[in-house]
């Protein structure tokens, strides 16, 4: 499990650019071999980009439950 763990917090740290420069030459050479880790890195960003969605959406409901309370 340990191993599973450092590799999503190097994904998370690249994706982040929380690397530093000899760590972030040895990701990318793994990056540039290992389509697997490409994968990963590819689902890391849907998922970060839909939890952004979830947070706009969530958002905009709340201001139009606002703006409907304020109103009523």
């Amino acid at each position: 499990m340990e191993g599973k763990e450092l590799k999503y917090d190097q994904i998370e740290r690249y994706l982040a650019g929380n690397m530093n420069e000899g760590e972030l030459t040895d990701f990318k050479l793994k990056l540039n071999s290992d389509p697997k880790l490409r994968k990963e890195i590819e689902l890391h960003k849907k998922i970060a980009d839909a939890s952004t969605e979830s947070d706009v959406i969530d958002f905009r409901n709340s201001v139009k439950s606002a703006i409907h309370n304020k109103t009523h």
